[in-house]
């Protein structure tokens, strides 16, 4: 050992190297495009329910609307002398109230919504980007620059590839156990 690293005693060839890496390739676009079947039927019963929280979400930002014209229009009853001071102060609090209300569940609902999303793999870049490598027959300097962090050659039998979007896959593993244990996949 030199400066803490494995030596490498021995030759490989590049043509092994480059099929071992093609290997991990494939076998990634598949298992990708394996999970991409497995998560349709969950995406599928996640789009109801986000459709319908959009809907609410859409519900609640017309009230926003609705209660801001509220409040110009009692503005303007101040002005034209029909509100009292009084009046347009208790409405325009009540009104103020309910957009802040309404406002905050807004954000529950995207912030559930983007959640759904995330969990049912609908945004998973390793899917995205691997399914669409399923029938690769060559290894190109843009499938290496995409797909692989690092390859280390230990030894004429031990090539290690890193691969990137790795985090994107560990999501998808604990997504698909997770399934696994409430009967969903």
């Amino acid at each position: 050992m030199v400066n803490g690293l494995d030596c490498m005693r021995g030759s490989i060839s590049e043509k092994a190297v480059i099929e071992t890496v093609l290997s991990v390739v494939k076998l990634q676009a598949q298992l990708a495009e394996s999970i991409k079947a497995l998560t349709t039927a969950t995406v599928k019963s996640s789009a109801a329910t986000i459709n319908e929280l959009r809907g609410e979400s859409q519900k609640l930002q017309r009230l926003v609307e609705k209660a801001n014209s509220t409040k110009l229009t009692f503005w303007e009853n101040i002005n034209a002398g029909s509100l009292s001071r009084e009046a347009f102060l208790s409405e325009s609090g009540k009104l103020s109230n309910q957009v802040t209300a309404y406002t905050e569940k807004i954000a529950e609902l995207e912030t559930e919504i983007r959640r759904l999303e995330l969990e049912s793999g609908q945004e998973n870049v390793f899917v995205e980007r691997f399914s669409k490598q399923v029938n690769i027959t060559e290894l190109s300097r843009v499938i290496v620059d995409e797909f692989i962090e690092a390859i280390h050659v230990y030894a004429s039998d031990r090539i290690e590839v890193t691969l990137n979007y790795i985090d994107e896959f560990e999501k998808l593993q604990m997504f698909t156990e997770s399934n696994k244990q409430t009967g969903g996949i």
